[in-house]
Order: structure tokens, then C-alpha cells, then sequence
């Protein structure tokens, strides 16, 4: 390579140690049986020659090494003013030679301006060209074995490029433009100059789409881009359209409800936005992309999960003309546990999870769909008023504060709850079914639970105007005994915490006393040291009552190592679930790519894919990512090594 007749060095451009090579999440967890031994070289060493050529142009005193997963560059030199070099390599050793960046580094450009080129990366394989700027799913070679045996290497590499375009809109209508690969991580995000237009940093050559991200109600566009060696192309994204509007009334018996109700907006069973309603009883969701969509309204929102790890979703368009669609959002809605019942004191006990709703109206959906066209369309939800319940209570305990809840006479579960009024007793429950029967406590709280007291009525929910219940506080509230078995120390817990619980301490010899309960059905836990808490089991307590717990499982431990062609990867993050949503959280950051996650519940976990989707970060290339899939066994007390999770490379 030669300027104005002088032939200019490449000096690389180095940046600090990173062990995550150009990654991209693998599918297989492999025994470390499988892994070629790294060994001390016993022997000699074997000489290694070839040259190091950019576009068909010799690359003069580029870095030329050989780089062993394990134990780094051990071997290095410079090639000549012609491209050409000689290498001494121990030969007992596996490893990947290299022209450029170190086959580990996140960057796999090196030098700059016109001298910058993409690395190259030789190992067993022969390839076409000969070396490719990616390594991962390749094998380690010993020099005798480089390229299949090859006698000279040639190093074939290419100069990065870059993409230019303009905005289609006014920067101050720009949330973001951005460099993104085919999974929608992003590469690169790119500032605007004065005048609208935008250049990249340097890239190497391969697939991406440019995303434009404007401000709502506009709605995201992308145009792809094919980078080649030392290319700069033009991608300049669409101008974006306003996306459409749902909006409604959510209406009780023709009369709009107001004061805040909850309003869900779903597509696909996916929670996509959250709102509530105006005192008017309107909502209103904008910047939507045309199709189908349910709106609920009368329910809070739970967890809303995603599939993508960037900010914005974009259809990334396919040369083909079919759209690549965005990846679906998941959402897990939270919800109490239903325990198993197991040992139950009385008639068989079942517990049904508690859902949060509104206290003016009953859950209630409708569907709308926005069509190509996009505009406004009106979605009216036509809920059915709650039914109250309210009156007042005496004969608590003085200053303690008294607590009424309802409990469903079909499950016996408690499933409302609310807090009387301190200085009149007054209290009132909605999110009731209207015409439903449900038998009320009230019961006070004084600083010693044993002397609660409480008292009861039955009576039926009406809407629009609350049925009277008054209740009278005075019998002795019920209690649960029972032994933690195995325990010196630790707590009983009974009910759910969303509504109505109770606790006590485990004494030294595991039994335990809960106090201030009333006749219901129950989540009973149990938590002792160095145990995780016991599943819980439902207990139906009609009168005090006596309910021995076994005591929650040893925590176990997850460990593993993320490797990335034999190097630990230092980011990788993402979860694993087992089937009641126990979660093993990894990453990001993985000294080493080492992983080690103490505390867990015993369990078959699967991994999340979507989670770890654009986790491990590549600076300057196109290669994206394939998350892990597959199931491991965690069990009590034990640590489970998975051994290394190999991460591989995917390049369109």
C-alpha cells in the first residue's frame, strides 16, 4: 500500500485486553472434554510464512501473530515493506494466527484513515478468501495445521467502510438515528451536522440497516445498507408517517367511569403501553403501527418483557421485498403464587392467585385494529361496575388500626382487602362481582397479635350504590401452630402479602405460633437458615389449627464458563426460568467469562433467549447474535457446573 510513492507503515490501533472476541451466542453447552488441550510446547517450533494483502495490495509492516485461547499471543512479528513475513510458533500448541487486531478484541478494525483494514483470522479450515475477520465455531490448529495444512498463509483482508445518508425530518423530531445489526442491536449511533446529514464511524464490511427513531407519534423506519471494503455508501431512511391513535371511553352502564381506571393495551398477549383513564373516562395510546391490538381496561399491568435489547423495535426491510419483522415482546403478568396443597388441616384447600383490578369496574376487553392507512380509531370499553361493599366498624381495640377484608366463598381465599378509617370506622371494598356473596372480616391489629379480635357478616356486592355490612369486633382471632421441622431458628409466614398476611419466629426447636388470623384459606411458608423458603402449601383454618412445614430445599448454585473460541467472554448477560419463574440472572459483566450465581431454587431451568439478545457487545462489525437455548438442572445444596457455553459467530 503506497501514498505518493512512499510506502506508509499501519500502525494498529490498540485498544485495552478484551476477551470477547467478535461474539455471537451459541446454541450448545459442550463438555470441556470436547476442547482441544492448550499444552506447554515439549518440542520445537514450527516456522510459518505467507503475506498479508488488502484488495490485492501488500499491507507493509502490519502486526502478524499467533494467539492461543488460552494463553494469549505467544508469538508475534511485523511484516515486511512487501506484506510478507516469517513466524517462529511453538508447535505443540492450538491457536488462530492473525493479521490486525488480536483475534479476541471487540474491534476487529485496526489503524486508521486510509491504512484502517478489518483483521483476518487463520485456523484449521481453509476458506475463501483464506482468512476471515471471524473466528468463533472455527478450530484451534497447531502451525503445522494452519489453513488446512497449508504451507504459506495469506492473509486476505479487506478496508472497512462506512455509511452516509440525511434526515428525512428536522433534528428536533429525531430521537435517535442509529447503525443497527439484522437482530436490532445496535452498532453505532450517528449525530447530525447542521445541514441534516450523518456519516458513520469506520465499519467493517457486511449487512446493516440505518434506523431512523423519530419523536411520537411518528413511527420508526430503517433502510439497509451493504457496506464493502472500503466503500462509503448512502442509506438514507424514509421520511416516518404518524402512526395511528386508539383511543376510547370506558363506560358502566352507559355512563363513563373516571377516576383512574387501569387501561391495558395488548398485541398479541403482549402488554405494549399502559395508561388510565381521564375524569371523563377517556384514554388515548398513540404512535401505534398498524394491526390487531386488545384493549383491557380494569386491570393494572404486570411485568412487561421484550425481545429486543435496543430502544425502538424497526421492521428492517428485506431486499426480497417481505419486511423483516420485529422481534414479538413477551410479557409475564405477576401474580401470587398458587401453592400446592399438601397435609391440609380441614377440607382440601386451594388458592387462587390475586390479580390486581380496579375498584370501580370488572376486568373488560375489546378489540381494535389499525389499519395500513393508519388515523384514529375509537375503541369504546363497556365494563361492568364493580360491586361495594361498606359500613362501619366497632368494638376494635383502642388506637390499633383495624383491617376489613373479603374472602370468596367458593375458594375461601381472602381477595380484597382495605383499612377502616381511624376516626369513624368507616370503610368501603370494591372490585367486587356484583350479586356475589362474600363473607367479611374485620379484624384490629393491637401490638400484641394474640389479643386480636375480630368479627364477621355475609353479604351480597351490589353496584352503584355499596351494600351495608356494619361489623362488631370481638371474638379472639384464630391461630396456627405447628413445627418448622429440622429448624433451630428462622419464620413462618401466612397469606399473601397483597392482601392479608401474618408472621412468626421459629423457636429453638422449630415450633412456631401465628396469631391474628381468621377462618380462610392460606399460603403457609416456612424460612430457616441456610434454606431457601419451603414452597408454600395451602391451609384452610376454620378454627386454630395445627400445621406441620418441611423445611425449604438447600440453595443451589449455578456456575459456568462463556467462551468465545476457547477466551472467556467478559459480557455476556441474559436469564434462565424454570417452569414457576424462578429466574437465574447472568452477566452482564463475567470476569473472564467466568459465571457463578449462589442462592437458587432447585429446578430445570431453560435459557431466555430473548434476553440475551444484543448482550454481548462487537464495536464495528455486522455479526450478531444466536442466544443459547437448552435446559440444565440445578439441585439442592449442589453446585451445577454446565461446563463452557460456547458462543458462536452468525454474519449475514
Amino acid at each position: 500500500m503506497t501514498t505518493g510513492g512512499a510506502t506508509r507503515a499501519i500502525r494498529p490501533h490498540r485498544r485495552p485486553f478484551d476477551l470477547l472476541a467478535i461474539a455471537c451466542i451459541g446454541v450448545a453447552i459442550v463438555a470441556a472434554a470436547l476442547f482441544p488441550a492448550f499444552t506447554a510446547n515439549a518440542g520445537g517450533t514450527k516456522t510459518i510464512r505467507g503475506d498479508v494483502t488488502v484488495d490485492g495490495e501488500a499491507v507493509p509492516f502490519i502486526r502478524v501473530g499467533f494467539w492461543s485461547p488460552t494463553e494469549g499471543v505467544i508469538a508475534h512479528t511485523e511484516a515486511d515493506a512487501g506484506g510478507r513475513f516469517t513466524l517462529d510458533v511453538p508447535d505443540a500448541i492450538d491457536g488462530y494466527a492473525f493479521a490486525g487486531a488480536e483475534p479476541n478484541s471487540t474491534d476487529a478494525i485496526t489503524g486508521s484513515g486510509a491504512d484502517a483494514v478489518v483483521r483476518g483470522i487463520i485456523g484449521a479450515k481453509a476458506a475463501k478468501p483464506t482468512s476471515t475477520p471471524l473466528y468463533q465455531g472455527w478450530a484451534a490448529a497447531t502451525a503445522e495445521n494452519l489453513a488446512g495444512g497449508k504451507a504459506q498463509l495469506h492473509f486476505k483482508l479487506q478496508h472497512p467502510g462506512r455509511i452516509t445518508g440525511s434526515s428525512p425530518i428536522a433534528a428536533n423530531r429525531v430521537q435517535a438515528i442509529q447503525v443497527r445489526r439484522l437482530d436490532q442491536s445496535v452498532v453505532q449511533r450517528l449525530s447530525l451536522d447542521k445541514h441534516g446529514h450523518y456519516t458513520s464511524e469506520p465499519l467493517a464490511p457486511g449487512t446493516y440497516a440505518v434506523a431512523l427513531v423519530p419523536k411520537a407519534p411518528d413511527l420508526p423506519q430503517a433502510v439497509r445498507a451493504e457496506v464493502g471494503s472500503g466503500q462509503t455508501v448512502t442509506a438514507s431512511p424514509a421520511a416516518p408517517v404518524s402512526g395511528g391513535t386508539i383511543r376510547g371511553t370506558v363506560t358502566a352502564d352507559g355512563k363513563a367511569v373516571g377516576g383512574s381506571v387501569p387501561v391495558l393495551l395488548l398485541r398479541e398477549g403482549a402488554e405494549v403501553a399502559a395508561t388510565t383513564t381521564s375524569s371523563k373516562g377517556e384514554y388515548t395510546f398513540s404512535g401505534l403501527a398498524a394491526g390487531q391490538y386488545t384493549v383491557t381496561a380494569g386491570q393494572y399491568a404486570g411485568e412487561t418483557g421484550t425481545a429486543s435489547r435496543t430502544p425502538t423495535p424497526v421492521p428492517i426491510p428485506d431486499p426480497s421485498g417481505s419486511p423483516t419483522p420485529s422481534p414479538t415482546p413477551t410479557s409475564t403478568q405477576t401474580l401470587t403464587p398458587t401453592p400446592t396443597s399438601t397435609r391440609p388441616t380441614g377440607p382440601e384447600a386451594v388458592l387462587q392467585p390475586v390479580v390486581r383490578t380496579a375498584d370501580t369496574v370488572l376486568p373488560a376487553s375489546v378489540a381494535a385494529e389499525l389499519p395500513e392507512v393508519l388515523g384514529e380509531v375509537e375503541a369504546d370499553v363497556a365494563a361492568q361496575p364493580a360491586g361495594e361493599i361498606g359500613g362501619t366498624v366497632t368494638g376494635g381495640a383502642a388506637a390499633a388500626p383495624v383491617q376489613v377484608v373479603a374472602e370468596d366463598l367458593g375458594t375461601r381465599g381472602i381477595i380484597r382487602s382495605t383499612t377502616a378509617d381511624a376516626g369513624t370506622g368507616t370503610y368501603l371494598l370494591g372490585g367486587l362481582t356484583p350479586g356475589v356473596r362474600y363473607r367479611l372480616y374485620a379484624v384490629d391489629r393491637p401490638s400484641d397479635l394474640a389479643q386480636a379480635r375480630y368479627g364477621g357478616a355475609t353479604i351480597e356486592a351490589s353496584a352503584g350504590t355499596p351494600s351495608t355490612a356494619d361489623i362488631t369486633i370481638g371474638k379472639p382471632t384464630l391461630h396456627l401452630t405447628g413445627s418448622l421441622n429440622g429448624a433451630t431458628s428462622g419464620s413462618v409466614v401466612v397469606g399473601d402479602a397483597a392482601v392479608f398476611s401474618r408472621s412468626a419466629m421459629v423457636d429453638s426447636t422449630g415450633a412456631y405460633t401465628v396469631n391474628g388470623l381468621m377462618p380462610a384459606v392460606y399460603a403457609v411458608t416456612g424460612v430457616s437458615a441456610g434454606r431457601l423458603p419451603s414452597p408454600p402449601i395451602a391451609v384452610s383454618v376454620l378454627g386454630s389449627a395445627t400445621q406441620d412445614l418441611d423445611a425449604g430445599p438447600e440453595p443451589a448454585t449455578f456456575k459456568a464458563w462463556f467462551i468465545s473460541g476457547g477466551a472467556g467472554a467478559p459480557q455476556v448477560g441474559g436469564t434462565a426460568s424454570d417452569a414457576r419463574g424462578d429466574l437465574v440472572r447472568i452477566g452482564p459483566r463475567l470476569p473472564d467469562g467466568q459465571v457463578t450465581v449462589h442462592d437458587l431454587t432447585p429446578g430445570t431451568y431453560s435459557y431466555d433467549a430473548e434476553s440475551f439478545i444484543g448482550s454481548a457487545p462487537v464495536t464495528d462489525g455486522p455479526w450478531w447474535f444466536a442466544p443459547p437455548v437448552g435446559t440444565f438442572t440445578l439441585r439442592d445444596g449442589a453446585t451445577t457446573d454446565v461446563g463452557p457455553v460456547v458462543l458462536h459467530v452468525k454474519a449475514h
